[in-house]
């Protein structure tokens, strides 16, 4: 008999490579993994063994998953650092007027 473990959708966010819940919860729609909740309650969960018997699927029949996935996973923990455009420099005589005004001002 399998057992009635839960995964919420938090637990999933660790083992796919999404970041919202709407990507996680159209994954399993995709992948006839069925979701649940309770009545009255927006917390959404899967069962654990049906997740896992449904990802032994998807890494069978797609080699490269597995390797996707853990490149995902690196992916995530960087740090990405924005750049920064530079100030804005005017390029006609009207708006250099303009801007030398306004800091005389």
């Amino acid at each position: 008999m399998p057992s009635k473990e839960r995964m919420y959708i938090q637990e999933l966010k660790q083992e796919l490579p999404y970041h919202n819940v709407r990507s996680i919860v159209r994954f399993c729609q995709n992948h006839d993994i069925r979701l649940f909740s309770f009545t009255g309650s927006k917390v959404k969960f899967v069962l654990r063994d049906q997740f896992e018997r449904q990802m032994e699927k998807i890494y069978s029949s797609e080699p490269l998953a597995k390797d996707l996935k853990v490149i995902n996973k690196i992916g995530r923990n960087r740090n990405y650092k924005t750049k920064r455009r530079s100030p804005y420099k005017p390029q006609g005589q009207y708006e250099k007027e303009v801007l030398s005004r306004l800091a005389n001002l």
